[in-house]
């Protein structure tokens, strides 16, 4: 072999290893990218759920310890959020949807709760469904265990965004035998 063909066969090798290094290099980038957005927009997503659900149990809840006039206006306010649900469904039906099941489950319980407050009032206006009332407490259960149902699955999604775990293995000790 003559030294320019030694000279050609180093160059085209260190070139295809580079390239092959900036293509592996920009796939792990961008699979590491995406990875991180989709965990973000999960916890996003998670906590939109919790808050959005203790808000509106707590509204729910309140309406049991005020007048109706202001229960009115506290069921009011826990459907203040639509953006919240807004934001809920944007997420899941963009970045999440294995998990569309759920929650349309959880918004038909969220729709439940209200329709259980408003269906004893013909015109649709304030609230006539008697305090503590079992159907009223049984669709708030209901909403919390779809809430419970919608978390444990999003928690489930969870480890996948994570990606291959990577085992570390410590290199092995050597033991001195100690003699007596």
């Amino acid at each position: 072999m003559d030294t320019g063909t030694i000279i050609v066969s180093v160059l085209s090798s260190t070139t295809l290893n580079g390239i092959l290094t900036v293509f592996l290099t920009f796939r792990w980038n961008s699979q590491k990218a995406r990875q991180d957005l989709l965990r973000q927009k999960l916890e996003e997503l998670f906590i939109a759920v919790q808050n959005f659900e203790c808000l509106f149990t707590d509204a729910i809840l309140a309406y049991n310890r005020v007048p109706p006039e202001q229960a009115e206006a506290e069921i009011a306010k826990s459907e203040h959020d639509r953006s919240a649900l807004r934001k809920c469904q944007m997420l899941v039906n963009l970045y999440f949807p294995d998990v569309r099941t759920e929650f349309n489950v959880w918004m038909d319980r969220h729709e439940s709760t209200i329709d259980v407050l408003t269906s004893s009032n013909p015109d649709g206006n304030g609230l006539r469904v008697p305090k503590r009332s079992d159907r009223l407490m049984e669709a708030l259960r209901d909403f919390t265990a779809a809430s419970e149902t919608l978390e444990n699955r999003l928690s489930e999604i969870a480890p996948t965004l994570l990606g291959p775990k990577l085992h570390i293995i410590a290199p092995a000790t050597k033991h001195k035998k100690t003699t007596k």
